[in-house]
């Protein structure tokens, strides 16, 4: 009996260890076709790309492209998702919520930002990249629902770090203004890249930053003020 359950035990770690096997290699193969992809939308464009196309620069079959994603969009949702969660750092801005630190929300608008604009992470490639997908989501409706949600996501996130340095319910309308502005920068910065590469997108980031630090300034002070005057109706 003891060796027959020694044995269920050795064989339930032996599945267990090819399941993760296959759940990384499967992984990797998702993340294969979709960077291979990326670099095809670029060069090619969306129409211009088939999934022929990836299944040979990616030495993947169709058939095997069909079973990770459903459909070209799907792909697509993919590389944006892998942007996106690489560049947000989610797990700084909570815990800048989560103490009610504005100093670090700051730091975290800041690193987006830099991320977003003017930093070297954010290659030509990538803005052209964008600049493809946003143009296609005024044709295909699929590809309009993940810019949207991409575009709530990150405008969410924004304005969470903006609640942290300028918190209170008045604010609400102002905070929602100021990610819409922030995202239009950041975006902007990006098709600036491609239609005047020789102006430095270092030399954008810095100035845009400034502009918007000042806003954010004013948005705390008003902030600080709300509090002042809440602190001296109670006394």
């Amino acid at each position: 009996m003891i060796a027959m359950q020694a044995q269920e035990g050795i064989t339930m770690n032996d599945n267990d260890k090819e399941r993760k096997v296959r759940a990384t290699r499967a992984m990797l193969r998702r993340q294969h076709i979709a960077e291979t992809a990326r670099k095809l939308f670029v060069t090619k464009g969306f129409h211009g790309t088939g999934v022929a196309q990836i299944a040979a620069d990616s030495d993947i079959k169709v058939g095997q492209i069909y079973r990770d994603f459903s459909s070209k969009e799907d792909i697509v949702a993919e590389i944006v998702q892998r942007h996106i969660g690489a560049k947000l750092d989610e797990n700084g801005l909570c815990k800048a919520s989560q103490e009610r630190n504005p100093a670090a929300a700051r730091e975290w608008l800041q690193r987006f930002l830099y991320n977003d604009a003017p930093d070297s992470n954010c290659s030509q490639d990538n803005c052209a990249m964008f600049a493809e997908i946003n143009a296609e989501a005024s044709r295909n409706e699929r590809i309009a629902a993940i810019v949207r949600a991409t575009d709530a996501h990150v405008r969410a996130a924004i304005a969470t770090a903006l609640e942290v340095m300028a918190p209170g319910p008045a604010l609400a309308e102002r905070r929602a203004l100021l990610a819409h502005i922030i995202m239009s920068i950041g975006h902007g910065i990006w098709y600036r890249r491609i239609v005047a590469p020789d102006v430095s997108p270092i030399w954008l980031g810095d100035y845009s930053l400034k502009m918007i630090d000042r806003e954010i300034e004013d948005l705390a002070s008003s902030a600080r003020h709300l509090q002042q005057q809440e602190t001296s109706q109670k006394l």
